[in-house]
Order: structure tokens, then C-alpha cells, then sequence
């Protein structure tokens, strides 16, 4: 499905409401899948990749261990973990999204035929 995706914590540190607006938010394709974190480790994850890009070079952020913690008719709320790179270390810090799909809304363009007679 589609979204746009706004990230809530930096580096782990949740930002201000202030703050997590002024980022554009991250536009795609959301999928849930297993990443190999190891020869023989594997966790659920979402991610996030660029529209119309196949090829997998359009990825733009993990959430590794998704949880979904609040959902309504337009947007979903995930908190799980994301890779923080520190020079030549790796760390996972805890990190939230707010996903708006997108096109969540039916719309007809034609009201009239849903009311006869109006």
C-alpha cells in the first residue's frame, strides 16, 4: 500500500510535534517482510520503498519488529526499531511511524447516481 510516512524519533530520541512537522514526510510503497539480520537470524519488518522502483535500489527506511500501536480510517501508528549507524558501528534505537495512506478515501465522481432522482 501506499503512504506517506513521518518519522517521530531521531536517533531514538522522540522529536518535539513541532519538530517531526517540519520534515516532509517519506513517500511509498509500505510492505511487511522478513530481513535476514544474520547467517541465521531473521526479523519481521516493515519497509518503505520509493514508488515504481523494482529493481531494489528504492529502499528508504526499515522498522525492524513492528508493533502496531494506533490505527484509524487514514493512518496507521508502528513503533519497533531501526538501524542507527555510528562510524563503523551499528546500533538499533527505538523508532515510531505515523503512516497516511494514501488514497484511503473512496471518492466517486458522480454523486448524482448514487442519489436518484437528485
Amino acid at each position: 500500500m501506499q503512504v506517506k510516512l513521518h518519522i517521530i524519533r531521531r536517533n531514538g530520541i522522540k522529536m518535539t510535534s513541532r519538530e517531526a512537522g517540519c520534515l516532509p514526510p517519506l513517500v511509498g510503497d509500505l510492505e511487511m517482510r522478513d530481513r535476514w539480520v544474520s547467517e541465521t537470524r531473521s526479523l519481521p519488518s516493515l519497509q518503505l520503498s520509493a514508488v515504481n522502483v523494482t529493481n531494489g535500489t528504492g529502499l528508504l527506511a526499515i522498522l525492524y519488529e513492528p508493533r502496531l500501536t494506533g490505527i484509524t480510517s487514514s493512518w496507521m501508528r508502528f513503533n519497533g526499531f531501526e538501524v542507527l549507524r555510528l562510524g563503523d558501528e551499528k546500533q538499533l534505537v527505538v523508532q515510531e511511524w505515523r503512516c497516511y495512506v494514501m488514497g484511503a478515501v473512496v471518492r466517486c465522481s458522480n454523486v448524482a447516481a448514487l442519489a436518484p432522482g437528485q
